[in-house]
């Protein structure tokens, strides 16, 4: 499967990217460590789904920055036509709180009735 038929994919721009038609890689992976960027959450179609300025530079700033937005990388960073990082995308289990049990209507007091206060 390609990236591009991921059904969730993230994308890193930079703040000049549609000002160069050429990638710029500038860190000693070989990848952007600028911090002057974005990164958008596409869906399959190319919508966007959302989107955050980067919180700390390059790739690791972009996935600290998808687990902020409920997302994370499920592939690894590669360059897309344009010169921009693509990633698929899965989304981050939430962890829903066990709400407190209510106890059963004929335990409950109304509102009226005055509370039992030991003696």
């Amino acid at each position: 499967m390609s990236i591009l038929d991921a059904s969730v994919r993230a994308v890193i721009q930079w703040t000049d990217s549609a000002q160069m038609d050429w990638p710029e890689f500038s860190g000693a992976d070989g990848l952007n460590t600028r911090d002057d960027g974005a990164v958008f959450v596409l869906d399959a179609t190319g919508v966007q789904l959302g989107y955050r300025p980067l919180i700390s530079p390059g790739t690791l700033g972009a996935d600290l920055t998808l687990q902020t937005m409920g997302w994370r990388r499920s592939g690894e960073w590669r360059a897309d036509v344009f010169g921009r990082l693509v990633a698929a995308l899965e989304p981050v289990a939430r962890v829903v709180p066990a709400l407190p049990m209510v106890p059963p209507q004929s335990q409950r007091r109304s509102w009226s009735e005055p509370a039992s206060v030991p003696a």
